[in-house]
């Protein structure tokens, strides 16, 4: 039986190698992205204004109400750096398990393209004997046809994702000279979460609380005033305690709803990994049986095929877990995730 060609070889040196090095890693695309990306540039500047102007507010306030307005002020502008800090992370992390994935997906296009090759040579034999009609050459020669197209879009797509990465973040990734490999982040189990905690790093819920403790004072100050005034004082008061006790709920349902995503996206992942594992096994022996001349080439292309197509899901369970990670951990106020 015919021998895969040179670039056969070459991937399987990549996929071989894939476990053991790694020439670009998320935290670093990061790293980059903070330097460069002008969206998070933007939101950082914005945030630091708002520190500066929120120091120069407590200067010249005169109550605890001008206070708790400067106070909510500037929160306000951290929930707005945080949803800037988010998007910024999944830019990021869509840029960087997009160029893997698309990497891999160029390998399968390539893997589809030679299947069909050697499907339209086969079909032109067994006409050329004979033993089958020529509309099954012609529709062999439009599967070829449609694989080329197929591949030329790969090659486009990989070749965008890898413009905007570098626009992004200044590095230059070369997929045909890199090899990835599954990250490490902490587990569910290593982090420290609490309800506590998350409630008191929400920043809807600091607003609320700042809102009571305003509409109280505000009803306190009231000495000597109409009962209509005090009234309506008391109506706030009440409302900014109900929407308060609304927003502790609706905070904490949302933690719950985080936690269970993270768990079950670090659970997939766990999943994905073993699935890769197994296959890669299984490509193993289908390498040696083929370099024995036992199966044929499409056999042995098509265990190469499936072997992409599981570190392909493993890289998305990846980039799904390090989304709920950084998700979760950004709404508890940590501005660095990754580290």
């Amino acid at each position: 039986m015919k021998k895969a060609g040179v670039f056969w070889v070459f991937t399987f040196i990549l996929i071989a190698s894939i476990h053991f090095a790694s020439s670009v890693t998320l935290r670093q695309v990061v790293e980059g992205g903070m330097s460069n990306d002008p969206d998070i540039l933007n939101a950082i500047a914005d945030y630091q204004q708002a520190q500066d102007d929120h120091q120069m507010q407590l200067l010249s306030v005169d109550t605890r109400i001008d206070e708790i307005n400067a106070e909510i002020t500037f929160l306000n502008a951290e929930k707005s750096y945080r949803l800037s800090l988010l998007k910024f992370y999944q830019t990021m992390a869509n840029l960087y398990y997009g160029t893997i994935v698309e990497s891999f997906d160029l390998e399968t296009a390539k893997i589809d393209l030679r299947i069909a090759e050697l499907d339209f040579n086969e079909k032109l034999n067994l006409y050329e004997k004979g033993l089958i009609v020529r509309e099954d050459v012609e529709e062999a020669s439009l599967t070829l046809k449609q694989e080329k197209l197929d591949l030329e879009e790969e090659i486009l797509n990989l070749k965008e994702d890898l413009k905007e990465l570098g626009w992004r973040t200044e590095i230059a990734l070369d997929p045909a000279t890199s090899s990835f490999k599954p990250s490490s982040y902490p587990s569910p189990e290593e982090l420290v979460l609490s309800t506590d905690t998350y409630l008191e790093k929400d920043v809807e819920v600091k607003v609320c609380e700042l809102s009571v403790e305003r509409a109280q004072l505000e009803l306190d100050s009231l000495d000597g005033a109409s009962d209509y005034e005090i009234e309506k004082a008391e109506r706030e008061l009440s409302k900014a305690r109900r929407i308060l006790e609304k927003t502790r709920n609706n905070v904490l349902r949302e933690y719950r709803e985080k936690v269970f995503s993270l768990e079950k996206a670090y659970k997939s992942m766990d999943i994905a990994k073993k699935a890769w594992d197994v296959q890669r096994a299984r490509f193993e022996v289908a390498k040696t049986r083929y370099e024995k001349g036992l199966i044929s080439e499409r056999e042995y292309l098509m265990a190469k095929k499936q072997l992409l197509s599981r570190i392909c899901s493993y890289f998305q369970a990846e980039k799904s877990y390090v989304l709920a990670l950084v998700d979760l951990l950004i709404s508890m106020g940590n501005y660095e995730p990754l580290k």
